[in-house]
């Protein structure tokens, strides 16, 4: 049996704050360190989203440990197209593409998922005889609801991240940054991958507090993280893109 060793570092500690003033929580006739604690949250996740994702593009991209030594390994993971971006029928053909892929290559089909921005979410209900809704074709999404059925054995997602203002045309990395996330995803449509694509490693996990001051007569909130992701089985990721990087 072939073996390897995937190192994943950790990144620096990601956090958020906001210093809640003592006089201003007394004008209120509301209480806001709930909400406050809920929006630094959502930013933590956000980061630590954004990164998977780029991760898991950066895979599709990357030359799989032991491509060498099997033959059934893909190579070439980017799969492109100019219209995929904003043609359903071409997407959706990218979509079944990624699917063979992954079964030339043995990857397990239980676990798989395909990541898209809304604008593709949205444009998979909008495909040529819409047979992903239509039941005569065991269609099983609804229109009232936007849901959508798994499609090529991928459960679907939509995210706000899948876009390049938040994987970055040309995201060099940033201080702390121990792992590579650093990319040109300008071309990034969607990503398809299994779950054993990428790991991510948690130090310490998700954790707030309130620290007071009261030498300035309020109290900090402190939201924060230690992790760190990285590719561990390449050959496990895809990327849909409108031309190849």
């Amino acid at each position: 049996m072939q073996h390897t060793e995937k190192i994943i570092s950790v990144d620096e500690r990601v956090e958020s704050d906001i210093f809640v003033n003592e006089i201003d929580e007394l004008k209120n006739h509301y209480g806001v360190r709930g909400e406050y604690s809920r929006q630094m949250g959502h930013a933590l996740a956000e980061k630590l989203d954004v990164n998977i994702l780029r991760s898991i593009i950066l895979a599709a991209r990357a030359t799989p440990d032991f491509g060498a030594a099997d033959t059934t390994t893909p190579t070439d993971r980017v799969l492109e197209n100019a219209n995929a971006a904003t043609d359903a029928d071409t997407l959706i053909k990218l979509i079944w593409d990624a699917a063979e892929t992954f079964d030339v290559g043995n990857v397990p089909k239980d676990g798989r998922a395909l990541v898209l921005g809304p604008a593709q979410f949205y444009l998979l209900f909008q495909s040529t005889g819409n047979y992903m809704l239509n039941r005569d074709w065991g269609g099983g999404g609804s229109i009232q609801t936007a849901d959508l059925p798994p499609l090529a054995g991928f459960s679907i997602h939509k995210s706000n991240h899948m876009n390049s203002t938040s994987l970055g045309d040309n995201y060099a990395g940033v201080t702390g940054e121990n792992n590579t996330y650093s990319g040109d995803f300008r071309n990034t449509v969607a990503t398809a991958f299994h779950k054993s694509a990428v790991g991510t490693v948690m130090l310490k996990d998700l954790a707030f507090r309130a620290v007071e001051q009261p030498e300035k007569f309020g109290t900090l909130l402190i939201g924060s993280y230690i992790s760190g992701t990285s590719d561990l089985r390449p050959e496990s990721a895809i990327e849909i893109a409108t031309a190849e990087v």
